[in-house]
């Protein structure tokens, strides 16, 4: 046994000095484990070897530990590599998933649009037309990720002041509809405001099936009217 550890040792050590690749050890020598070697190292004592072997016994003890510490030092690198590998894995891990989350998130941003809408307003356009010589102008911005809709509405020429402004819908040019959604009690040019969409507005603004009606005293039921296009 003693003989099979100092061959595996020398064997390492001729390699370790030299790239070339010599013979191994015999295949039975190849098969004794480090802890069989270290049980070798321990059950020898020097009283057991004779004086004139004791040089020899100590340059093959020394050959072994050699051995010992170098295997010992290739087991610590190779785990030490497994661990690096890991935490590669981990970080390659965290990185596909934050570069994921970053593709969906811009994904998403870019699917959302921020649409314009606009409307021109007169009287000729009520469904009972009036003789007011009142003008007005709407411009809408729809944000389709949040369904916010703004607004900034303008008039002027009215028979007298707004007393309501509402947007109308759903309805065609030349049909009448109940409100939709409040742009103001007693406005004031320009009239600016925002609100939140339901899912059945929204379908319809982009429709084009909303208006724009101005109310005033003498014209309750709408003086100028202008239908909401993109």
């Amino acid at each position: 046994m003693f003989s099979a550890c100092t061959a595996i040792a020398r064997h390492s050590l001729i390699e370790a000095a030299d790239d070339t690749r010599r013979p191994r050890p015999d295949s039975r020598d190849v098969r004794i484990g480090r802890g069989e070697c270290l049980g070798v190292i321990a059950s020898r004592s020097p009283h057991q070897i004779p004086r004139r072997s004791s040089a020899r016994y100590a340059d093959q003890i020394s050959i072994i530990r050699w051995w010992l510490n170098r295997s010992h030092k290739i087991a610590i690198d190779v785990n030490n590599r497994r661990e690096i590998l890991m935490h590669a894995r981990i970080v390659r891990s965290g990185f596909v998933v934050f570069a994921l989350g970053a593709f969906l998130s811009t994904a998403s941003s870019a699917y959302a649009e921020m649409l314009k809408f606009k409307a021109t307003m007169d009287a000729a356009q009520e469904v009972t037309p009036n003789d007011s010589k009142g003008r007005g102008t709407a411009d809408l911005t729809y944000d389709t990720e949040s369904k916010s809709l703004t607004w900034t509405i303008t008039f002027d020429g009215l028979t007298g002041p707004a007393t309501a402004a509402h947007f109308h819908g759903p309805a065609e040019p030349g049909k009448n509809a109940g409100v939709a959604l409040l742009i103001g009690q007693k406005p004031t040019s320009p009239a600016k405001g925002s609100a939140m969409l339901t899912d059945a507005q929204a379908a319809d603004l982009m429709a084009g099936r909303w208006y724009v009606n101005v109310h005033t005293a003498a014209n309750g039921g709408g003086e100028i009217r202008g239908q909401v296009t993109k």
